[in-house]
Order: structure tokens, then C-alpha cells, then sequence
């Protein structure tokens, strides 16, 4: 999965910057929702991964239907 760590203040920025250290989210930003924000860019990028992995899978399934006909 894709994990987002979101803070609104100095003291949950430090722990949300300790997650990422230990490898427990792959994301920390502030909770500004609004478009354009940091939190927007992440989420449509993160969007837009799951998107192209699912196609890649899809190309690589219908390849490999291809090769056994």
C-alpha cells in the first residue's frame, strides 16, 4: 500500500518525519486538502502509480495470452 502520514502542527510533523525514518509511511505532508497542496499532488501521483501498474499487469497478461495461442 501507499501510507500518508498528515500533520497539523510542529510536534506531529516530528513524529510523522519519524515515521518515514522507520519506514512505517511512505509519506508525510501537512492536512492542507485543497488543490494544488502538497497532500493533493501526493494522493493524484500515488492515484496515477496504481493506475499505470494496473496496466502494465493488464499488457503483461495479454501478452502472455498472446505467446500461448
Amino acid at each position: 500500500g501507499h501510507s500518508i502520514a498528515v500533520y497539523d502542527n510542529e510536534d506531529k510533523q516530528k513524529t510523522a518525519c519519524q515515521l518515514v525514518k522507520e519506514g512505517r509511511v511512505n509519506f508525510m505532508c501537512s492536512a492542507n486538502y485543497s488543490k494544488g497542496s502538497v497532500m493533493n499532488i501526493i494522493v493524484k501521483r500515488i492515484l496515477d502509480k496504481i493506475k499505470a501498474d494496473f496496466e502494465f499487469d493488464r499488457l503483461i497478461e495479454l501478452n502472455q495470452k498472446k505467446a500461448w495461442k
